[in-house]
């Protein structure tokens, strides 16, 4: 029964941001926004990659930010973006939303 090295663990569930939005697209990027997981996040990972296939990125924030903007993106693109709490010693849930850039003119 001691499966957790910290009782604390055990009590407290892990964290997962809320409200999750890709928004305000164009060619080369996106905004990422979300409502702060609970707890103590220490900070943010936020990885994207082209929902078709492609090269994974990966960006990181503080705990106390909760937005961010994707640069450098290719136009016309779909993207998963995902973001995970980062605790003191473990890692939050995943959330992912997924966006999409704007065609180029």
């Amino acid at each position: 029964w001691l499966s957790c090295p910290v009782s604390s663990w055990c009590s407290e569930p892990l964290g997962f941001v809320k409200n999750l939005q890709v928004i305000d697209p164009t060619t080369s990027t996106l905004n990422v926004r979300w409502d702060a997981a609970e707890g103590n996040v220490r900070e943010y990972i936020i990885v994207y990659i082209p929902t078709a296939g492609g090269e994974q990125e990966v960006d990181q924030v503080s705990g106390t930010t909760t937005t961010t903007v994707l640069k450098e993106l290719n136009p016309d693109t779909e993207y998963t973006v995902t973001v995970v709490p980062v605790y003191h010693e473990m890692e939050g849930l995943s959330r992912s939303q997924n966006g999409k850039t704007s065609e180029l003119n």
